[in-house]
């Protein structure tokens, strides 16, 4: 998750079908528009709407509780499925995400995969042994590593908006306490060979997909 302190400057809001147009700027209070300047009353609409607030504070409408949001010191996150939380310092808020362009879907950001650690939830859809941790984390600098619950493992990994390859994985030799383990473990590590499909489900679920029906679901 990504988070940061911000600092707007008072928000001037527009009428825009039935709902509030918001500008402003994060470091000074922009002059007031001309008449040349302002917005026709079906100007597109933001790059980032609003998709879900957290409701207005008392006697305000949610317009009115999102500029008060915009206005003054407010805290920035960006979960893993690159939404955005803006939350002001009087407790209202509000959550946005990246608008779909006309006739077609969002391209999906690569940074989505660094952070955290993902936990393998399903492997070649056999589920995973109860009580292991299978792990995989995707590093800011083209480092991956993880473990396969008998072992840890690394190497790097190059990936696209839709696909995440993997260069050579070198791992530790401790042996796995039973056949099972040992099954899973190079399961696994066959799963990660090569050039995979990727994708974030709407619950935040990391789907990996390759050849010969390989597929790992992973989740944080």
């Amino acid at each position: 998750m990504i988070r940061s302190r911000l600092a707007f400057a008072a928000a001037s809001t527009l009428m825009l079908a039935g709902c509030q147009f918001f500008s402003g700027s994060d470091a000074a209070a922009p002059k007031a528009p001309s008449a040349a300047e302002s917005p026709a009353p079906n100007a597109g609409r933001a790059a980032d709407p609003v998709e879900s607030p957290f409701g207005p504070g008392p006697e305000q409408t949610d317009g009115e509780a999102e500029d008060s949001v915009i206005s003054g010191a407010a805290t920035a996150t960006v979960d893993g499925l690159g939404r955005l939380t803006i939350n002001g310092a009087n407790g209202a808020g509000f959550v946005a995400k990246r608008a779909v362009p006309a006739g077609g879907a969002a391209e999906a950001d690569p940074a989505l995969l660094q952070g955290a650690d993902w936990g393998v939830e399903d492997l070649n859809r056999g589920g995973v042994i109860d009580n292991t941790r299978l792990t995989l984390t995707f590093g800011a600098d083209g480092k991956v590593w993880g473990s396969t619950n008998c072992n840890r493992f690394n190497g790097t990994f190059t990936a696209t908006a839709t696909s995440v390859s993997f260069g050579p994985l070198a791992m530790t030799r401790r042996a796995c306490t039973g056949e099972a383990l040992s099954l899973q473990q190079r399961k696994y590590m066959d799963a990660l060979g090569g050039v995979m499909a990727w994708t974030i489900e709407a619950d935040g679920a990391l789907v990996l997909t390759g050849d010969a029906g390989k597929r790992v679901l992973l989740r944080r």
